[in-house]
């Protein structure tokens, strides 16, 4: 296998014969002739001293007579001529070793200088190979000697032990930098509440059949069967036409069946025909509720005389929605007719339903005659909650929606001291008879008293209705318009001032 180890670093060695050259081009440089300027200078002054003499020459020819009679003067330039001549020599030569020293002094520097880095530089340790597993993954086949094509072949290993490979041993060591482990997080706690067991709703064992294939149907939006398990109501939500439609087609499949489920066919199928019919035209509809009248009046014969009051509550009811499509006087005097009628009922169930009537009188009145007929609600409250027992219970109920009708016309001061009454008698009609629809009840006449107290009271009051309209949430029939509510609060609680805005400066 080859070795991985680094070869070592000769660069160094080959610097030498750089270093060594250069040494010897400044030695040459520094015994070469230097520049002789003092001779340059002697030769130019030699021939200003010829051009002297000539000058000197020409000039005698004119001056023979003055020199025969008088010994001629020396000439100055001659004087100053010869004076030069004898400062300076005729050949001065400079020395061809004045600069040697200093050559040979800046050569050694450069060489001491290299030297000392060459001996000062150290050879870099080589890091040691890293260790092969290589070793551990051989076939130990691989290894064996190639036998050659003459030679006989090896008698097979005698030893059927099994061949331990050896494998190499990984050690995690941790950094200080790797992050901690995870910690155990307890489960998430569920804060929704558990769905109550709605006593009025429809029992899933009381209509096996006929009941599981109408919530099938039906889905989230409805429509929902509330009420008396016997005689249930149909509350619509935000049921659609298609829904309606398929209840209807289910509901007919089983008008000739016998026992509990063509009970239950025969008491809904009026109900849902009314609820289809309000959405044809006038003229159409009117025909359509003149032939559901009848069909459950048809129904009402058919009844034992202690099951009557129910299907007279539900033409009661089923009037009611008729006259709810009318508008203006048309609408009063109907409403006005289906009160009288209804104004001797002795029992719960159609003194309960002439309650609808008078709120819905009521809500369609202003000032004193909307007060009227919550007068006449009172005492129909009254009568029922004589009869005792669920009598007193729904009558707490009704009379605290009585109470809800009345602070929406009443004044600030008022409207709370009506609220305070209202929640109240809800508050006791809900421990009395936990159902969705009180719980939704409950909610909303809190909410009303929240949006009139100060910020501390209405948060509490605001806590009160969240958790009532939570607890109407859990029952199907009720969930979108607990839903509402609930949204509701949660604005107002959010528009409340905070503490440190209501304290005084």
């Amino acid at each position: 296998m080859k070795d991985p180890s680094p070869r070592p670093d000769r660069r160094h060695i080959r610097r030498i014969p750089v270093a060594i050259a250069g040494f010897l081009a400044m030695t040459v440089a520094a015994c070469t002739d230097a520049v002789d300027h003092e001779a340059e200078h002697a030769r130019r002054a030699r021939q200003m001293r010829d051009v002297n003499r000539m000058l000197d020459a020409m000039e005698g020819f004119g001056q023979v007579a003055s020199a025969t009679s008088a010994p001629p003067a020396p000439a100055p330039s001659a004087a100053v001529t010869t004076a030069a001549s004898r400062e300076t020599p005729d050949h001065e030569w400079a020395p061809r070793w004045r600069w040697s020293p200093w050559a040979l002094l800046a050569g050694g520097g450069g060489i001491g200088a290299l030297a000392f880095v060459l001996v000062r530089r150290r050879r870099r340790p080589v890091a040691s190979p890293a260790p092969s597993i290589a070793a551990f993954f051989v076939d130990p086949a691989d290894d064996a000697p190639e036998q050659a094509p003459g030679e006989p072949s090896a008698p097979p290993p005698t030893d059927t032990a099994p061949i331990s490979t050896p494998s190499p041993t990984w050690i995690y060591q941790p950094s200080r930098y790797e992050a901690p482990g995870l910690h155990m997080v307890a489960p998430a706690v569920d804060l929704l509440v558990p769905p109550h067991d709605d006593r009025r709703s429809v029992p899933e064992t009381t209509y096996p059949t006929l009941h599981t294939a109408l919530a099938n149907a039906a889905g989230d939006a409805g429509p929902f069967l509330v009420g008396d398990p016997t005689y249930p109501r149909l509350r619509l939500a935000d049921a659609s036409s298609e829904a309606l439609r398929a209840w209807r087609d289910l509901i007919a499949d089983h008008l000739d069946d016998s026992g509990d489920d063509e009970h239950l066919a025969r008491w809904l199928a009026p109900a849902i025909d009314a609820a289809l019919a309000l959405e044809l035209p006038p003229r159409d509809a009117a025909r359509q509720m003149t032939d559901i009248v009848a069909d459950v009046a048809r129904v009402k014969a058919s009844m034992a005389e202690t099951d009557r009051p129910h299907a007279e509550a539900l033409l009661v009811r089923l009037h009611l929605a008729n006259i709810e499509r009318l508008s203006g006087a048309t609408r009063l005097f109907a409403i006005r007719e289906l009160a009288a009628g209804l104004a001797g009922a002795v029992d719960p169930l159609l003194i309960d339903a002439r309650i609808d009537v008078l709120l819905a009188w009521a809500s369609w009145s202003l000032g004193a005659a909307a007060s009227a007929r919550l007068d006449e609600a009172d005492t129909a409250c009254d009568a029922l909650a004589s009869e005792g027992g669920e009598g007193g219970d729904r009558a707490r109920r009704r009379r605290g929606e009585i109470l809800l009708h009345r602070a929406a016309l009443c004044r600030t001061d008022a409207r709370l001291a009506r609220l305070d009454e209202a929640q109240r008698l809800l508050d006791e009609a809900y421990r009395c008879q936990p159902d969705a629809e009180t719980a939704l009840l409950l909610a909303t006449a809190a909410e009303r008293r929240a949006a009139l107290l100060p910020a501390p009271a209405a948060e509490n009051a605001c806590t009160h209705a969240l958790v009532h309209a939570f607890l109407a949430e859990a029952s199907p029939a009720w969930r979108s318009a607990a839903l509402a509510r609930r949204r509701a609060i949660q604005r107002l609680y959010e528009s409340l001032p905070s503490p440190t805005e209501t304290d005084p400066p």
